[in-house]
């Protein structure tokens, strides 16, 4: 129940929000995406604001973005999913069925200097992007797959990879990656699966039928140092991780966690809700 180090309230650098749901950031600033109002033309944007400017404030007087990325121009149309590297911004953009990506210093209604679009991408409903240093990886909320692209692919590329599992359900809805792996956050489906899980696959998966290398089940989330956080309520038994070796549940606080290795069955305790591993595949 940590106090935050600052509280700051944003704004757009002009209007309001609509809606707000992904954000990334670098070494300077923080991007917000924006999949827009619902109103017409207002179809999304990405809101830039610096780091050092995160500082407490009120809802009065909210902290302006210092650029906004929108306009007709940016092609930006209901986007869901947001990435950066040194010299980029990546947007999966879901009703226009592409990713756009734009110069790191874009502003104003900048157009994309590239864009991944067309029947040989296989792009489904992109809902979320993450880059490393050689790819693009691109969740399609629409087909369950992770489809993954040349970091400097542009037009009708085809997939330089696929990853797919029958563990996955329609509620598969972000990807983040890591120096070996990568992570597919399912929301789970309603009608069938209805918990949340976290799905790991080695980075050279190329496979539409794929078998998880491990998975997280239960209330999760995964952060930039790639530890899982799995919450459980305050007298609930711990979430279940599922490896290779074998289903297992974990320790709160037990540490480094290896894929295939089993560790005692114990419940987290009622006077905690938050339990948390690191995960390590090597």
């Amino acid at each position: 129940n940590a106090a935050p180090v600052s509280k700051t309230y944003l704004a757009p650098a002009g209007g309001e929000f609509g809606f707000v749901n992904a954000l990334a950031i670098d070494g300077t600033n923080l991007y917000l995406l924006d999949n827009g109002t619902g109103l017409i033309p207002d179809l999304g944007a990405v809101n830039v604001y610096p780091l050092g400017s995160l500082t407490s404030n009120t809802a009065i007087s909210p902290l302006a973005a210092t650029r906004t990325v929108t306009g007709n121009a940016t092609l930006l149309n209901r986007p869901s999913g947001l990435a950066v590297d040194g010299t980029a911004i990546y947007v999966a953009n879901s009703l226009g069925n592409d990713v756009l990506v734009f110069a790191l210093a874009a502003t104003g209604n900048a157009a994309p200097t590239r864009r991944i679009a067309g029947a040989s991408t296989a792009l489904n409903g992109p809902a979320s992007v993450a880059v490393d240093a050689s790819r693009i990886y691109v969740l399609n909320a629409l087909s369950s797959r992770v489809t993954t692209y040349a970091l400097g692919a542009s037009g009708d590329a085809a997939p330089a990879s696929t990853v797919g599992s029958s563990s996955l359900t329609p509620g598969a809805f972000f990807v983040a990656v890591d120096a070996t792996h990568l992570y597919i956050g399912d929301q789970g489906d309603l009608f069938t699966v209805p918990v949340p899980a976290v799905f790991s696959f080695p980075k050279a998966t190329n496979n539409t039928s794929a078998t998880p290398s491990a998975t997280i089940s239960g209330p999760t989330a995964l952060n930039a140092l790639n530890s899982l956080f799995v919450l459980a309520p305050p007298g609930t038994a711990a979430p279940s991780l599922t490896a290779s070796g074998g289903s297992t549940t974990f320790t709160a606080g037990a540490g480094a966690v290896s894929a295939d290795a089993a560790l005692p069955l114990t419940a987290v305790p009622a006077t905690l809700a938050t339990a948390t591993i690191q995960l390590t595949t090597g």
